[in-house]
C-alpha cells in the first residue's frame, strides 16, 4: 500500500496551491487502493470506516474553507496572529499520543466501486473550495491574521487543514496495514 504524502511548510500562496494539489493525486489514488471489503466497515476496536474518515475531512475542508475565504473585514476583526509560528512539521494534527493503537478493519461486505470516485469527487471538490479561497487571501493575510482556530495564522491554519486530511487517511491505511498484520506509525 501506497505511503501518504507529507505535508510541508510554505512561504507562498501558490506554493500552498501547488502542494494542495499533489496532496489531492496522491491522497485520490491512495483511496482507489482502499480494499472495497475495509471502505465501510468501523475500525476495530472502534474508530471510523475509512469512508467515513474520506467524508469526514472533506466535510472539515470545506467548511473551514469557508472561513478562510471570507471577506477580509472579517479576518481584521480577529486581529493578528502571533509573529512567530511553528512549522508545520512540528504541529501535531491530532490530540492522540504518538504511537497509538488505532486498531485494524476486519473484512465486511464490499462496498460498492462507485464509493470510492463518490469520496474522491467529494474531497476534489473540498480541494477546489480550499484553493479558491487560498486565491482570495494576500500573502500578507495569510501571514499576520489569525487562522479559525489554535492561535495560528492563515498560512499555518491551511497547512494544517492539509496536515488534518493526510493525518486521517493515516489512520484508515495504518488500520488496513494492521489487518495484513503489517506494522505502520501514524503521524
Amino acid at each position: 500500500m501506497r505511503p501518504l504524502p507529507e505535508v510541508h511548510s510554505t512561504s507562498t500562496i501558490p506554493e500552498l496551491v501547488d502542494q494542495s494539489d499533489q496532496i489531492f493525486q496522491e491522497v485520490a489514488a491512495f483511496i482507489r487502493e482502499i480494499p472495497l471489503e475495509s471502505l465501510n466497515v468501523s475500525g476495530y476496536p472502534e474508530g471510523w470506516s475509512a469512508a467515513k474518515n474520506v467524508r469526514h475531512v472533506a466535510n472539515t475542508m470545506s467548511f473551514l474553507s469557508s472561513y478562510l475565504g471570507a471577506p477580509s473585514w472579517l479576518h481584521k476583526l480577529r486581529g493578528q496572529s502571533k509573529s512567530k509560528m511553528p512549522a508545520i512539521e512540528e504541529v501535531r494534527p491530532t490530540n492522540r499520543p504518538p504511537r497509538y493503537d488505532y486498531g485494524t478493519y476486519n473484512a465486511g461486505k464490499p462496498a460498492p466501486e462507485a464509493l470510492r470516485e463518490e469520496l474522491i469527487n467529494k474531497l476534489q471538490r473540498a480541494i477546489e473550495k480550499f484553493k479558491k479561497a487560498l486565491q482570495r487571501r494576500t500573502e500578507e493575510e495569510m501571514d499576520q491574521r489569525k487562522g479559525a482556530f489554535g492561535g495560528m495564522n492563515l498560512r499555518l491554519f491551511s497547512e494544517f487543514m492539509l496536515k488534518h486530511t493526510v493525518f486521517h487517511l493515516s489512520v484508515v491505511r495504518a488500520r488496513i496495514l494492521a489487518a495484513r498484520n503489517e506494522k505502520v506509525e501514524v503521524g
